[in-house]
């Protein structure tokens, strides 16, 4: 049996005034936020990214500053609502998966909380632009889900980017300031904590076959490799705002937000998460082929 399963074949939604939707809304208890930029460019400050070391970002005007704030601050919350969006397909797909009943009511479980998540994250984005079709990251979780085994997808969704998530979530809530997106947060981070957990215990390395085994080094290779790069996202979204930047203006950014260290800290991350399931073979791996080692500034800018 193919495990390839088209769990996410259309980012199809039906309007808010649907009958599902109702439905939906009244089990979910939701109440959408104001999406106005101005305002979700308040939820979390430049300091947040670094940019109020950035001699590029202070010198904008505090119009452009707001929008480059609104633009990130989204963006954040856009990942997130994708994140736990691929997170009930995973869940559904694992429901399929499992082999026992026990295994069964687990994953009907979490896929549950994730559609919770998913609704929370849509409560603060009304709408949804398409910025999601260009982001390489959300590509690949989303073909991972389809394409990757059951043993696999254990590692690579709850080892690896549940527990990262956990650490991601966290920083997001500690940093925020809108009481209710922080209240929120925390409890994405409750129910995470035990997905992530379940993970650590179902997952074992030495049961993995040898083309699991390889799949899982040829699918981290992608993702740490995304990783590396480090914020380059914000500079982007820097350059939407004023126009394509010099390559020693780039420089000078990243040198500015210190973008390695930043890659290097979520490298960090990721690589405790290895080590806390025991995943010797992957790690060394990943050691090996420098798959935790950031790009240098220099590297980023040339990107």
């Amino acid at each position: 049996m193919s495990d390839k399963i088209m769990v996410i074949p259309k980012d199809i939604h039906l309007s808010r005034t649907s009958k599902l939707n109702k439905i939906l809304s009244k089990r979910f208890r939701s109440v959408p936020t104001s999406e106005n930029l101005s305002e979700i460019s308040g939820y979390w400050s430049a300091e947040v990214y670094n940019l109020n070391k950035s001699d590029i970002y202070n010198g904008l005007t505090e119009d452009q500053k707001i929008i480059v704030l609104g633009l990130l601050n989204r963006g954040r919350l856009e990942e997130a609502y994708h994140i736990e969006k691929a997170g009930v397909s995973y869940g559904a797909k694992m429901v399929i998966k499992s082999s026992t009943y026990e295994e069964r009511q687990l994953y009907a479980l979490f896929t549950a909380d994730e559609a919770r998540h998913l609704n929370i994250m849509e409560s603060y984005l009304p709408s949804i632009s398409d910025s999601y079709l260009e982001n390489p990251f959300l590509e690949f979780l989303n073909c991972t889900i389809e394409e990757a085994p059951k043993e696999v997808l254990v590692f690579i969704i709850q080892v690896l980017l549940e527990g990262w998530g956990i650490k991601h979530y966290q920083s997001m809530k500690d940093t925020c300031n809108h009481s209710d997106l922080k209240n929120s947060l925390q409890f994405i981070i409750n129910d995470e904590v035990a997905h992530h957990g379940s993970g650590v215990l179902l997952f074992k390395e030495d049961n993995l076959s040898d083309s699991s085994r390889d799949m899982i080094c040829s699918i981290i290779t992608d993702f740490l490799n995304m990783v590396r790069v480090g914020p380059v996202s914000i500079l982007n979204t820097i350059e939407s705002v004023v126009g394509e930047l010099s390559k020693d203006d780039k420089l000078l950014f990243f040198n500015q937000i210190e973008a390695d260290k930043s890659a290097s800290e979520n490298l960090d991350i990721l690589k405790s998460m290895m080590d806390k399931s025991g995943a010797k073979v992957i790690t060394e791996f990943c050691h090996k082929n420098n798959l935790l080692k950031a790009l240098t500034v220099e590297e980023m800018s040339l990107l």
